[in-house]
């Protein structure tokens, strides 16, 4: 097309000479006018094009083609409306010019009258293609001279509208009344206008840079005048079609919001206008910028409210960086690797050593399905891609196998953005498993919405999804917006509390879901107004804003400074998070034992940092993280003290705090204890201990009441039954049960679940079903190891009257012990310091013989003692040089004792029986007399008694017990020096008032609480 321009002008110099008789085709005197060669010329001309150009033009010379004329221009006119390449426009100009020249109006004139009345006819039936040439090709004959006006037109074969378009326009330049017949034609549906636009890019030239030569000036001035009003009504067109478009974008959007799916009839009307809108965009911006007409910018986004998105979009720019946690997990859910990446980062040797060519299909998919749930980083899901891509039978068969693994079988949440990762990665082959995928989790979230439940997995994958866009936005927000508008009575507070914390930074700072998160805010702030919802509920509420604004609003908040970890920090991190599995324990037992704790104390931080995030850590491995912990050996102890007791200080800070958007973290703190315990790692007393600070912190006495007012453990607030659910179904029932704290004590696992049971039914009533599931399975669980049925009750008064029938038959059990107790207590050689001494070397003598016992010799059990670690413990095995040079004289010490200290040891146990036995002989009465009261009998006439909470659980709700009396050393038989609290007669005494006392007001409560049931 570079040099279009010269040759039309050519061509029309050309048609001016011979106009003016110049002969400027020469013919032969003497023309063949054999009949086959002029046939011939008649198909030839069908298909003119540059290549064959040259020998039809030398036939026009040496053929008669007189008696042909009429068959040779309709040949022509066909050929020209079967054709639409822009390239051939100048071939059919140089052919027809010729044909003009040797045979004049005879043959234009009915090729004319064809064109005239194929634009004419311009039904929605007709190619648009062929319009757009045709129309550029009888301007191009204008343009040379082949015809300037429609009366060059043969009259009598022109259509009635052409006829009367000739009538009308008969002396006008002949493009003046094509062109706009053309733009007039359904203007605002915008049929003809990629014709109008074809025209003027094509002539572009011509009509930007008018040359007189081809275009007289005033005609150029007509057509631009022309092209400038036509231009000027598309772009009102244009504005108006924005206008429209966003409407039905906003109709389908509120529509599938609140549906949840999308709606055929609407979407076709926002795809037909979005198509519209495309083509006169598209063509409004050529057409601007030969007229001179100004492109009206597209302000609008698809959505009525871009003037608020746009300033809300510049408020959060400045907390972009922010986006997410960190670059990593920008990266992990934005930076998607092609498919040539991923099988380029897969090394072949990892797929041969799979040896699926030694499988059967079944087998491969098995073997697939394994390494996909043990997936646990980013080489390990290129790897299942590339076998789900390339060796995997992928039919209908493997998709519901991947369906059902994604939606059931799979229980961890823990690596639900692997999965995620997975599916984003495979978008494009897996399109069928997403979209069912999604249906899955979508039902599951209108399950939960409609029955109040709440299951974590399913919010959590869904919420991975959303973040990688493999979720429909509408889906998203249908989600959102039925939890927002059924708030009450319900879990959908906590549910829409999750969502905002693990997606709303993404959902605020992505464009596309910016304004309709708004607006979701928005009703979110007018149904929190609601009489209708709960304390709880308006504070989970308040939770949700708070983190909303801390995203969007950061006051005085600096910027995130990226920590990067040293090599020793890395390296611990790594056999921690991703070797220490079945597969590969042994490997990282070995390199985790060649770390030295004992002096490097940055290994010492990096492996506690690690520990105090179990959250983070693999659930599944939480027993094998465990004997990892403890596969040091005894000089390395104070690690594993260490670590148990900044978790057990991580849990009394979840009771202090009771902070919502902590509870999946306090949840994964005390399933990581219960794994310690089941390594043998800690003593069951530490556990039975937290059991009952759960259920008791906070409460005055530490003792739970009906109607409790309690700030932190309110009576609508099931989540510490929950805690303690997780705890024992994850404890080995089987290692208690053969242990002396299965039954028959109030600190013994049955002991527990008889006081938790009295726990539940403090709390309102009924129990979610969520919570009960969790009880019964437990209680289950029980029963199927002690092979006894568990006493169950059906109200506060029955689960009070089983608690005491319970503290009976400890009495009974213990009366005999109580007896030999007594009478060890007159024994006038032992003194109080003695006792404490003696007890406290029983324990840690008990806990060094179980962990004789022990398969790994290298694994050892924490009892409650070593987790009171200070100064001098902690540094222990940093000073054994000083320790080992004195140990001779400490054991030769404690040989002189051994004798004296069994003696304490019994006197210290009787004690501990005497008052076990005052304390539930307190209990039973008490309970007695609350039953007694409650079924309708007289008010009690002398006080109501009750055991001391520090029967049930540790008195100080904020910390230990505080030491009483004088400190002394003591040398364990392990050489180990420990700092022992020693009370005195006198403090002893101040002791047991002080917890008389407890007593009365405990009592106090009690009387209260019956009279309201009265």
């Amino acid at each position: 097309m570079a040099n279009a321009p010269d040759r039309r002008q050519q061509l029309r110099d050309l048609n001016l000479r011979a106009t003016a008789g110049e002969s400027v085709f020469p013919v032969l005197p003497k023309t063949d006018s054999s009949l086959k060669k002029n046939t011939g010329f008649v198909k030839r001309i069908r298909t003119i094009n540059s290549e064959n150009a040259a020998n039809v033009l030398s036939d026009v010379r040496t053929l008669s083609l007189e008696k042909y004329l009429s068959e040779i221009a309709v040949a022509y006119c066909e050929a020209l409306l079967s054709v639409a390449r822009n390239d051939d426009i100048l071939p059919f100009l140089e052919v027809g010019l010729a044909l003009h020249q040797r045979f004049g109006p005879a043959f234009v004139a009915p090729v004319l009258s064809s064109l005239v009345n194929f634009l004419g006819a311009k039904g929605s039936a007709e190619p648009l293609p062929r319009h757009k040439f045709v129309l550029k090709f009888v301007f191009s004959m204008h343009l040379v001279g082949l015809c300037t006006t429609l009366g060059d037109c043969s009259v009598e074969e022109l259509s009635d509208s052409a006829a009367k378009l000739c009538k009308n326009h008969g002396q006008s330049p002949i493009i003046l009344p094509l062109l706009k017949s053309m733009m007039a034609f359904e203007l605002r549906r915008g049929h003809t206008l990629s014709v109008v636009a074809s025209f003027v890019r094509y002539f572009k030239d011509v009509l930007v840079s008018p040359s007189q030569a081809l275009l007289p000036e005033n005609v150029h001035a007509q057509l631009l005048q022309l092209l400038t009003q036509y231009t000027a009504e598309i772009v009102k067109v244009l504005v108006q079609l924005r206008k429209d478009t966003a409407l039905r974008k906003e109709r389908l959007r509120k529509a599938s919001i609140r549906t949840g799916k999308l709606l055929e009839d609407l979407q076709q009307d926002v795809d037909d206008a979005v198509e519209l809108e495309a083509v006169f965009d598209s063509c409004a911006t050529v057409l601007c910028e030969v007229a001179d007409v100004v492109y009206p910018e597209n302000k609008e986004t698809g959505d009525l409210h871009e003037d608020q998105a746009s300033a809300s979009e510049e408020n959060v720019l400045s907390v972009k960086q922010e986006w997410w946690d960190d670059a990593a997990d920008r990266d992990f859910h934005q930076v998607i690797p092609s498919g040539e990446e991923v099988a380029a980062a897969v090394d072949p040797k990892s797929i041969a050593n799979l040896r699926l060519n030694r499988l059967t299909e079944g087998e491969c998919v098995v073997k697939f399905l394994t390494l996909l749930e043990n997936a646990v980083s980013e080489q390990d899901i290129l790897v299942c891609s590339v076998l789900v891509q390339k060796y995997v039978p992928y039919n209908k068969a493997t998709r519901n196998k991947l369906l059902k693994f994604f939606s059931f079988e799979s229980k961890k949440m823990d690596n639900v953005n692997i999965y995620a990762r997975f599916l984003k990665i495979n978008e494009t082959f897996l399109a069928e498993v997403i979209e069912c995928l999604t249906s899955a989790l979508d039902q599951g979230f209108r399950s939960q919405i409609h029955h109040g439940r709440i299951n974590f997995r399913t919010i959590s994958f869904f919420v991975e999804l959303v973040k990688f866009k493999l979720i429909p936005k509408h889906v998203v927000f249908h989600k959102i917006r039925r939890l927002t508008l059924d708030l009450a009575g319900t879990n959908n507070a906590t549910i829409l509390l999750i969502f905002y914390q693990d997606c709303g930074k993404f959902l605020l700072f992505e464009p596309e879901y910016l304004e309709t998160t708004k607006d979701m805010l928005d009703l979110l702030q007018l149904r929190s107004k609601s009489a209708s919802l709960s304390p709880d509920e308006k504070h989970v509420i308040r939770n949700m804003f708070s983190i909303v604004d801390s995203y969007v609003n950061p006051k005085n908040k600096e910027p995130v400074k990226e920590i990067v970890a040293t090599p020793i920090q890395d390296f611990i991190s790594q056999i921690i998070k991703i070797l220490a599995t079945p597969q590969y324990y042994h490997h990282a037992k070995n390199l985790y034992q060649q770390i030295d704790f004992i002096n490097d104390v940055e290994a010492q931080e990096a492996l506690f940092n690690v520990f105090q995030k179990p959250e983070a850590l693999n659930l599944d491995n939480y027993e094998l993280l465990a004997r990892l912990l403890c596969s040091s050996g005894k000089k390395r102890k104070f690690l594993v003290a260490r670590v148990v007791s900044a978790l057990i200080e991580q849990v009394y800070r979840g009771l202090e705090s009771c902070d919502y958007r902590n509870n999946s973290a306090r949840t994964s703190q005390v399933k990581l204890l219960a794994s310690f315990y089941n390594e043998k790692v800690i003593d069951f007393r530490i556990i039975v201990d937290l059991l009952f600070r759960i259920v008791c912190f906070g409460h005055p006495n530490n003792l739970p009441v009906p109607n409790s007012t309690c700030e932190v453990d309110k009576s609508t607030d099931y989540f510490r039954i929950s805690m303690c659910c997780s705890i024992l179904k994850r404890l080995n029932f089987g290692f208690v049960k053969n242990s002396q704290h299965f039954s028959g004590s109030v600190k013994s696992l049955e002991g527990f679940l008889m006081f938790l049971q009295y726990y539940s039914f403090c709390k309102m009533q009924p129990l979610p079903r969520d919570v009960k599931m969790l009880l019964d399975d437990v209680y289950t669980k029980f029963e199927e190891t002690s092979f006894n049925d568990l006493d169950l009750a059906n109200n506060f008064l029955d689960a009070a009257t089983l608690l005491q029938a319970f503290t009976q038959r400890c009495s009974e059990s213990t009366s005999s012990r109580a007896k030999a107790s007594e009478a060890e207590s007159a024994n006038p050689q032992i003194d109080q310091s003695e006792l404490a001494s003696s007890d406290l070397e029983s324990e840690i003598s008990e806990a060094e013989s179980e962990d004789s016992t022990d398969e790994d010799s290298d694994e050892e059990t924490v009892n409650m003692d070593d987790l009171v670690v200070d100064s001098h413990s902690e540094s222990d095995d940093g000073d054994s040089e000083d320790s080992e040079s004195d140990s001779d004289q400490y054991e030769s010490e404690m040989d002189e004792e051994d004798e004296e200290q069994q003696r304490m040891k019994q006197r210290m146990e009787a004690l501990k029986v005497a008052e076990e036995t005052k304390l539930i002989s307190a209990m039973d009465k008490s309970i007695q007399e609350l039953r007694q009261d409650a079924s309708g009998s007289t008010k009690p006439t002398r006080s109501l008694r009750m055991p001391a909470p520090s029967s049930f659980a540790t008195r100080n709700g904020n910390s230990s017990p505080t030491p009483l009396g004088m400190k002394l050393n003591f040398l364990s038989k392990s050489n180990k020096l420990r700092e022992v609290n020693m009370p005195s007669n006198k403090q002893l005494e101040e002791r047991i008032l002080k917890e008389q006392q407890e007593r009365r007001a405990n009592q106090e409560k009690i009387l209260s609480l019956v009279d309201q049931m009265n």
